[in-house]
């Protein structure tokens, strides 16, 4: 089956979103649209013996390209542009010629089927006649009735907008040079000179096509990861794996509750303020006590500066607690292997996947408004992880027990009692699991305060600008009034060199978010190039 993805116009609908994105690229939850929409046609038909096509305005060509390469290698895509807003008509009309005299199946990029279609059977199930795609939803400009034969429908335009023809049609034969169309036309219009169409009813489909209809798709997004599943009963959550990259995760994240009750009793040592966890045989998951309260990250703004204190002075004593558990000395030679992995390594494998992306973006030489050095992203990344391992080279460290991601999306706050617990520990540094570094906990939080949690759960964050290489967009940062003095004693600036270390890597992981991706990765390379003295 040949697949068409109509995605030509600006988006404007989406706007601050898609100021310098494709429509199809907004993110709807877990992942882009687009990406849901690949892996779900991938599901209805083999799309490597197909074929696949994007038709986006030329500004989005290389942008479009490098995210599906980077999501879909194996899927081969053809990008068609048109740049003129002259109806959907005129957009597939103009630029789908290599797909004369075969069935294909157009679907609007705002609007995915929930419903198995098995669209290669779709042809034979309506006797070779097109097929008009409809949903109850009732919100859309065009209807069917019944055409004058009646045995096929016809479309009609619902003044009231109460039409259930979403955008998406299955043509039998598509013979673009046999239709006549007008400026601005709807491909709906012209879809009856394909030959006699049946209508095919979907029980639900999902509609991001403006900022209201976004809004309640991302409401009803799992909040969950891609790869777990998180379900609460009664005093206790279930946390379970998704696919194989949730169960590496899982058993890394069992064995790190398994190793600090080991410790706690080996120590006799107080617990720290973590959840009780009671571990599945398979390890494919575990339930754990649920914890009264919320994430930090939410409950800051409204806290007190007093509170405030409070609350940060718990974090830094549990981070504390938990590395003593686990403190020994290590090798220096340890240590330089796992600050090479984490500080250089795993930054330029995340930037290799990420570069055709970032690149689409343009040559970037200002970030809000600091002047970028020109020195290639490998070089910067290279200098910093040498930078990390000179320091503790000079500064020998121990090793402890640490949490590996201790965000303020991963400590909760009871707002009745102000008592912090620390949940979902990364827990590994480098290649050792279950020790590492303090500064790197350390740095997690000052990752958090200097914004991350803010920027990763946002839902409005855009660019603002793009323009003659100047790129520019705002953070919001947590408050810090009642905590000046405390991040001053807490921080010192080997915890800075590993923030732009968390910037830069996060660029990656939050790819799915293509305007976030871009984002992180600059913010990180500016950081990292002011703490280099790299002008």
């Amino acid at each position: 089956m040949n697949i068409v993805i109509v995605a030509a116009g600006l988006g404007s609908r989406l706007a601050p979103l898609t100021n310098h994105i494709p429509k199809v690229l907004v993110n709807i939850g877990k992942n882009t649209g687009y990406v849901e929409m690949v892996r779900y046609w991938s599901k209805q038909t083999n799309l490597e013996r197909g074929s696949l096509t994007v038709i986006v305005h030329s500004a989005y060509e290389s942008l479009v390209a490098e995210y599906h390469k980077m999501y879909f290698p194996t899927i081969p895509l053809i990008v068609k542009t048109v740049d003129v807003a002259n109806g959907s008509a005129h957009a597939i009309l103009s630029t789908c010629d290599h797909l004369e005299g075969r069935e294909v199946l157009f679907s609007w990029c705002d609007v995915l089927p929930v419903d198995e279609i098995k669209i290669d059977t779709i042809g034979g199930r309506y006797a070779n006649s097109n097929v008009i795609f409809t949903n109850y939803n009732g919100s859309c400009r065009y209807g069917l009735g019944i055409d004058s034969s009646g045995r096929g429908v016809k479309p009609f335009l619902d003044p009231y907008e109460r039409g259930g023809v979403f955008g998406l049609y299955y043509i039998h034969r598509y013979e673009p040079s046999h239709v006549e169309s007008s400026d601005g036309q709807d491909f709906i219009e012209v879809i009856e000179q394909f030959g006699e169409c049946r209508e095919h009813r979907l029980e639900e489909i999902i509609d991001f096509g403006d900022m209201p209809k976004l809004m309640r798709v991302r409401e009803k997004a799992d909040s969950a990861r891609e790869f777990n599943s998180v379900e609460f009963v009664g005093d206790y959550v279930l946390k379970q794996a998704t696919n194989d990259q949730g169960k590496a995760i899982i058993e890394r994240e069992i064995k790190w509750y398994q190793t600090l009750d080991e410790l706690v009793d080996r120590r006799k040592a107080p617990r720290p303020s973590v959840p009780k966890t009671w571990i599945s045989t398979d390890k494919s998951g575990f339930f754990m006590s649920r914890v009264k309260g919320v994430p930090i990250w939410k409950a800051w703004a409204g806290l007190s500066p007093i509170d405030r204190r409070y609350v940060f002075n718990q974090i830094i004593e549990q981070q504390q607690n938990i590395f003593n558990l686990g403190q020994r000395p290590v090798a220096p030679e340890q240590v330089r292997r796992d600050v090479g992995v984490e500080a250089c390594e795993k930054l330029l494998g995340r930037y290799a996947e990420i570069k055709g992306v970032i690149d689409s973006f343009g040559p970037i030489t200002h970030v809000n408004g600091l002047q970028l050095s020109g020195r290639s992203v490998e070089t910067i990344i290279n200098l910093l992880g040498e930078r990390l391992q000179k320091f503790y080279a000079e500064n020998p460290p121990e090793y402890g027990f640490i949490h590996g991601d201790l965000q303020m999306s991963n400590s909760m706050v009871d707002l009745d009692t102000l008592k912090v617990t620390i949940i979902d520990p990364r827990g590994y540094f480098g290649k050792t699991i279950g020790a590492g570094l303090a500064d790197y906990d350390r740095a997690k939080l000052l990752y958090a305060l200097d914004g991350y949690d803010l920027f990763n759960y946002s839902t409005s964050f855009h660019i603002s600008a793009i323009e003659d290489g100047y790129l520019d967009f705002d953070f919001e940062r947590p408050d810090r009034s009642g905590i000046e003095a405390d991040v001053k004693d807490s921080f010192d600036p080997v915890h800075n060199l590993w923030l732009a270390v968390c910037w830069i890597g996060l660029a990656q992981y939050i790819r799915s978010d293509v305007v976030k991706c871009v984002a992180a990765h600059y913010h990180g390379l500016i950081l990292a190039e002011r703490l280099l003295s790299i002008s």
